[in-house]
């Protein structure tokens, strides 16, 4: 079969290996999966990078179709054993199968169907997911003065996130123990990194005054019930994809075990940054963070205790990374100091609700 290489940045190091670990692919019998019949031909398209990949995507042409693919070859940035490198790569492969398969029966919802796995090439192939993503469409159709039928469609996506969270909560877990003073030491240890670093702007008196607010609530809240379930960790608009009907998620390497109300906060508090650049207008991303808690089942709101609990640690969270952004140009420093100044004041509206 004829290989087309498009590649216009020159002498790519990683180019053997990704043509070793293709070739390995369309020779077996997994080849099969993409449905396109005898493979013809493949067409490179574009690769990108990131800290712990490096990927590509083909185009593979069939007698009976074509199909795109995601070739991707991990990198040993932890500088880990070879032994526990290969580990953490079949790892994300089994992760990868493991939604897949759960989520497979769903009419609305999927995942990335992987492909094949090559420990000797340290790679991975998923089949291409057709879709916009979330992320964009939002941040592109809700600028300004959006219609009433484009407001209408994205609190629908909103709703449909709300209910893939839900799904993939609400999977069977082998039950943890989550205790609400590590949630509050864990915000704790940034805080006293900002009160001992000038440039973060954050006074001690801000730190006692978040620390008063879990002492006062800790002792209601503790007797409140807390669902513990599979948190996806980085579950926000730039990982959905919307295609059709169907929501698609990826990018399960944080996937973990703990209080659902992580992942929850944390797509709410991502929508909640959008009110932070005039193009957006605040009722407008209220309405999708309404309709996206409406689609999750949460009945309590955004004032409940153990909500405020969580979405601290997000503000917190954020907050540090804007405080770590360092040098960076003059206009990303004046509007982080400007972000900074808005989380101060969300944070005091939180603890004084």
């Amino acid at each position: 079969m004829q290989t087309k290489e498009q590649v216009k940045t020159g002498t790519n190091r990683y180019q053997q290996r990704f043509e070793a670990l293709l070739q390995e692919f369309l020779h077996s019998p997994e080849v099969k999966t993409l449905n396109i019949g005898k493979v013809r031909e493949t067409e490179f398209l574009h690769q990108f990078e990131r800290h712990f990949s490096i990927q590509r995507v083909y185009a593979v042409k069939g007698e009976a179709g074509k199909q795109r693919i995601y070739v991707k070859l991990y990198k040993n940035a932890y500088k880990r054993s070879e032994a526990d490198f290969l580990a953490s790569i079949q790892r994300d492969y089994d992760t990868n199968r493991f939604w897949y398969d759960k989520l497979a029966p769903f009419a609305d919802f999927s995942t990335f169907k992987p492909l094949y796995l090559s420990l000797e090439h340290r790679g991975m192939i998923t089949e291409e997911a057709e879709g916009e993503n979330l992320g964009v469409l939002v941040r592109t159709q809700l600028k300004f003065r959006p219609s009433r039928e484009t407001l209408h469609l994205l609190t629908e996506y909103m709703v449909r996130a709300g209910q893939l969270l839900r799904t993939i909560q609400k999977f069977p877990v082998e039950p943890v123990q989550f205790d609400l003073e590590t949630l509050i030491e864990d915000i704790d240890s940034r805080m006293r990194e900002f009160v001992s670093n000038p440039e973060s702007n954050f006074t001690l008196e801000m730190r006692q005054a978040i620390l008063q607010f879990f002492r006062e609530q800790l002792p209601a809240v503790r007797k409140l019930p807390l669902h513990i379930g599979y948190l996806h960790r980085d579950f926000m608009m730039g990982n959905l994809l919307v295609s059709g009907n169907k929501l698609i998620v990826h990018d399960f390497s944080r996937i973990t075990v703990g209080p659902g109300l992580h992942d929850l906060t944390r797509f709410y508090h991502h929508l909640e940054l959008l009110k932070y650049k005039p193009i957006y207008r605040n009722g407008h991303v209220r309405k999708l963070q309404e309709a996206f808690l409406q689609g999750y089942g949460y009945a309590a709101g955004p004032a409940h205790p153990l909500f405020r609990f969580f979405l601290l640690r997000h503000y917190i969270t954020h907050y540090k990374g804007l405080v770590k952004a360092g040098n960076v140009p003059l206009k990303s420093k004046l509007y982080n100091r400007w972000v900074m100044r808005r989380h101060l004041e969300n944070i005091r509206e939180l603890i004084h609700a």
